[in-house]
């Protein structure tokens, strides 16, 4: 794809961090090499090569106006957008909020990567019926961006049955695409004293960042840190929890996550929903060894995809405290079992690196445009 006028829509930008920001970067520098990219989107444009254009924001709501979020951002971003984007060739879209500016801007091509089945995680994020009126609203709006597309894009199996199971899309068909990129720098984790226990997550209640400071404050005995990487609602929270443990345990802020990695024992992912775990592969790919939870009735996750128990990596019920204690106490203590685990980790990452991300993407636009140019 070449001589392209692409416009890439998200609600966070180049200047964030996080997994959608990273495929938003390497989708941004690929189709870049060869085509006019802009990359519109909520935050403050960031100092790169790729033009960013920043989106106004949404008015605050007023009184029970709230509940209806998710639709109110869908039409003000259709009011918004179009004066911002003019007429792209092509429009990638990684937030279905903007299914309605998408119609009214009429591109050749578009594409939407579903970062996550949207109303089931509003399902785990909220409670009662706030959870259910936005897994509604989310429902009819990631189907209504699916509607729009040429080419859809998920990141796991269990993330497109969760599509056709919860948005009632039993045909849905994307394409699977583990958004896995080849890191700068991925030499094997130096070891530290004592070793490190890293979280890389946003501090919102659907990452269950909680567990950490549970499990820091259960194994004392221990000389260990655990180093929280990430922002959200939740840190004051968190940090408050965690202040009488002293040095044990550290929140850094959300920023880049890499330099990390580099020093981690363990990636410990507690998230109860996860489409698939980007910080999960990164870790792996520096051979750090994962502890995650395993899907179950209060987890839906990807990780048994990514992860295979006693392979490369450790699988455990996110409800049954005592046997995650037990499973990192247990890592922590048999050197010769995490050197195992981090090479088992190590190939699982290079086994997923075997697909370039962003080449598919464009093969299968490439292969949308040829059908639309025969008709």
């Amino acid at each position: 794809m070449r001589d392209r006028h692409i416009t890439l829509l998200n609600n966070q930008g180049l200047d964030q961090h996080g997994g959608g920001v990273r495929i938003l970067d390497r989708l941004a520098a690929h189709f870049a090499k060869h085509n006019r990219v802009q990359v519109v989107a909520e935050s403050a444009a960031a100092a790169r090569e790729v033009a960013q254009r920043t989106l106004p924001p949404l008015p605050t709501p007023r009184g029970p106006a709230w509940r209806w979020q998710p639709l109110r951002k869908v039409r003000h971003l259709a009011r918004v957008v179009p004066s911002l984007v003019g007429r792209p060739d092509v429009v990638i879209c990684l937030d279905p909020h903007f299914h309605a500016a998408i119609a009214q801007l009429c591109p050749k091509l578009s594409v939407y990567i579903s970062l996550s089945a949207a109303p089931r995680q509003e399902w785990f994020a909220e409670r009662g019926t706030t959870a259910a009126a936005r897994a509604l609203q989310y429902a009819w709006i990631e189907r209504r961006m699916v509607a729009r597309s040429h080419v859809q894009v998920v990141a796991s199996r269990f993330h497109a049955n969760e599509i056709r199971r919860f948005e009632m899309l039993p045909c849905f068909r994307p394409l699977v695409l583990a958004p896995v990129f080849a890191p700068a720098n991925a030499q094997p984790t130096a070891a530290t004293a004592p070793p490190t226990v890293l979280v890389v997550a946003r501090l919102i209640r659907l990452k269950n960042v909680g567990l950490a400071v549970d499990l820091a404050e259960r194994t004392r005995d221990i000389p260990c840190r655990f180093v929280i990487v990430g922002d959200g609602d939740q840190r004051g929270m968190l940090e408050a929890r965690a202040r009488w443990l002293g040095d044990r345990v550290k929140f850094v802020g959300g920023i880049d996550a890499a330099p990390f990695y580099h020093e981690a024992t363990v990636l410990l992912h507690s998230s109860r929903y996860e489409s698939f775990g980007i910080s999960l592969v990164e870790a792996m790919q520096h051979g750090v060894v994962p502890l995650c939870g395993k899907p179950g009735r209060r987890c839906a996750t990807a990780t048994d995809e990514i992860v295979t128990d006693g392979v490369s990596g450790v699988l455990w019920d996110l409800d049954d405290m005592d046997g995650v204690e037990r499973a990192l106490r247990s890592l922590l203590g048999d050197a010769n079992r995490r050197a195992a685990l981090a090479g088992g980790a190590r190939a699982r990452a290079n086994e997923l690196l075997a697909r370039d991300y962003a080449t598919d993407i464009e093969n299968a636009l490439d292969a949308v445009d040829a059908g639309l140019a025969d008709r």
